[in-house]
């Protein structure tokens, strides 16, 4: 994984409304960037005009999107998740051959795009007869982003309105059928807002530090206030060992109860992350593991969220994370699992 900086999702949406902004300006002025808008313009229209058979295909590098994308098609699609265990590293996956010719044979692919699912989205870039759902263009993340958008709401939003859009394309006689999932499945986003909102102001600024930025998205929405240092989150989002002082900085905020908990993602475990979560340990400092794959017991991303914050409401109640299956690994295989 490529180094990132963790922004705000309606940061990075109001970045890509201001470039679009500037965008149209230069347009005006610009005989190469109007051939470029013209090539644009009559691509969208004969997708437009593209017809599948139903049910869809469709296909996505993780199960994150890959259960959002079976919420929104329901009956009209057959989803596959390429990804659908949290026993395996996303971003380094080296899929089969069988998995890249699932990926580029579908009428859709869902990606997360941002440096996070690169094999799939390499894939995709020589196979013109496949619709593309990429959450990170879509609302405009950039490569040094944090790739993690799935638990970003405005991302996921953003994300579900594509799928809906991009399936009512492909299947223009159950359009109203996509909208119907559509909307059930943004009452239960709201539904999960509401949650959230109910955290935020219980608990808004708590402090609390990751040893990798897999739920910066989550707990930002949360209103939690990140504090892991800055030298050892560099590192990690670089993918480089931490050195000895950035390692010596944050076991000080830990062995201070300068944070409420700790952040740890089992998918990227190292010697630097199992002296961290020992040291919170031996503080009594909780320690929260959120994997980025959901987990084989849930079958929705809103499931699996509200789950997450159900469980940290009764960590910080009591100072004791209560409830680790929240966080078990699935014993699912490594490699396709349908979304029937």
């Amino acid at each position: 994984m490529k180094m990132h900086r963790n922004f705000d999702v309606k940061t990075i949406i109001r970045r890509t409304v201001a470039t679009l902004t500037v965008g149209a300006a230069l347009f005006s002025v610009s005989a190469c960037g109007a051939k470029s808008a013209d090539k644009t313009e009559k691509k969208a229209d004969t997708s437009q005009k593209t017809t599948a058979k139903d049910p869809l295909t469709v296909v996505a590098s993780v199960n994150q999107w890959g259960s959002l994308a079976q919420e929104i098609g329901g009956d009209h699609v057959k989803v596959t998740s390429i990804i659908n265990s949290s026993n395996v590293e996303a971003h380094d996956y080296e899929p089969s051959t069988a998995e890249i010719a699932q990926l580029t044979s579908a009428n859709i692919a869902v990606v997360n795009g941002g440096h996070y699912d690169e094999w799939a989205t390499k894939a995709l870039s020589s196979a013109k007869s496949v619709q593309s759902v990429n959450a990170a263009s879509i609302i405009g993340a950039s490569e040094s982003d944090n790739p993690h958008l799935w638990f970003s709401s405005d991302a996921r939003k953003a994300v579900a309105e594509s799928l809906k859009k991009t399936y009512a394309q492909l299947l223009p006689a159950s359009k109203d059928y996509f909208q119907k999932q559509y909307d059930a499945w943004l009452k239960s986003e709201t539904e999960l807002d509401n949650t959230m909102n109910e955290f935020k102001n219980k608990y808004a600024d708590t402090p609390y530090a990751a040893t990798e930025s897999v739920a910066y998205y989550l707990y930002s929405d949360l209103g939690l206030k990140d504090v892991t240092p800055e030298g050892y989150a560099n590192a990690s989002a670089n993918e480089s060992e931490p050195t000895a002082a950035d390692l010596q900085a944050f076991q000080s905020i830990i062995e201070g109860h300068q944070i409420k908990f700790l952040v740890n993602n089992p998918q990227e475990s190292s010697d630097a992350t199992n002296m961290l979560t020992g040291t919170a340990g031996k503080s009594d400092i909780p320690v929260v593991n959120i994997t980025e794959q959901i987990p084989s017991q849930y079958t929705t991303l809103h499931a699996w969220i509200k789950a997450l914050v159900e469980n940290l409401t009764a960590t910080l109640d009591t100072g004791v994370n209560p409830d680790t299956t929240v966080y078990e690994q699935s014993e699912h295989s490594d490699h396709d699992h349908d979304h029937d």
